[in-house]
């Protein structure tokens, strides 16, 4: 594999549709933050190193259905320890993932695997939304009252309120049980023309409801009503990703995480 500069290896994942674009909007942020990166190509895959941490961070983005696994390992052997690597295998085929041992060499410790999903190109369900709109900054009280919930990586809901109402920073949907909000789905602008899930919650007297089926679909029409392409990246559990199917959204990228050292 060569190694290319980073707005090459950007341009290159940015041609390649939905299945690059947490990749092509990570390197892109790497880029216009001027972190230290190391990109290679050979035609099969993109490499990019994120080496700004005490770690690197590594990922790999297969556009064949399989890849020179010897330069793969050759490069992955490289580099500080203890460090990360995520690599998409949505494109490479079941042979190939079987033949890519990469815990057998030895230096790599599967993790875990995500998906990301993408709601396909055809209108949204037509229905109406009546316990479900956009919240405003007249809403920051009934917001704070959903939860008092602590949940590991996220922030108190003032924080996320503050953050993507009042800094306009992304969206929150709230949905509404008469004059309380009983659940809520935010999300945000991830690349020009595209959206993209940040989190789904609903409040747990109410699930089982449908509630979250309603928050999705009604991301799904405000991003179509706007000619955007609405994402769900890291499906975080079980129920989030089963809300998602069931408002039709799709699988389109599989990573699994290891760690080095």
């Amino acid at each position: 594999m060569k190694e290319i500069p980073g707005s090459e290896a950007l341009q290159i994942l940015s041609q390649n549709g939905p299945e690059c674009m947490i990749a092509s909007d990570t390197l892109g942020y790497l880029i216009k933050n001027k972190a230290s990166i190391a990109c290679y190509w050979d035609g099969t895959c993109i490499i990019f190193i994120d080496q700004s941490a005490e770690t690197d961070h590594i990922t790999v983005v297969p556009l064949k259905h399989t890849l020179d696994s010897k330069a793969l390992v050759n490069i992955l052997s490289q580099g500080k320890a203890n460090s990360d690597v995520w690599i998409d295998t949505q494109k490479l085929s079941e042979t190939f993932l079987v033949s890519l041992d990469l815990e057998g060499n030895g230096f790599l410790k599967y993790e875990r695997t995500l998906e990301d999903l993408i709601y396909p190109n055809k209108e949204p369900i037509d229905c109406v939304f009546e316990n479900v709109r956009l919240l405003d900054s007249e809403d920051i009280d009934l917001f704070a009252a959903l939860s008092s919930e602590s949940i590991v990586n996220r922030p108190p809901l003032g924080v996320l309120f503050d953050v993507f109402i009042t800094k306009k920073q992304g969206f929150i949907l709230g949905a509404f049980d008469g004059d309380h909000i009983v659940g809520y789905l935010s999300f945000f602008q991830m690349l020009p023309g595209v959206f993209d899930v940040d989190y789904i919650y609903v409040s747990p007297p109410k699930r089982g409801l449908r509630i979250g089926n309603a928050l999705g679909n009604a991301y799904v029409k405000y991003a179509h009503d706007r000619n955007h392409i609405a994402y769900w990246s890291n499906a975080q559990n079980d129920a989030s990703k089963l809300t998602a199917l069931s408002c039709g959204f799709q699988v389109v990228r599989r990573a699994k995480k290891y760690i080095k050292g």
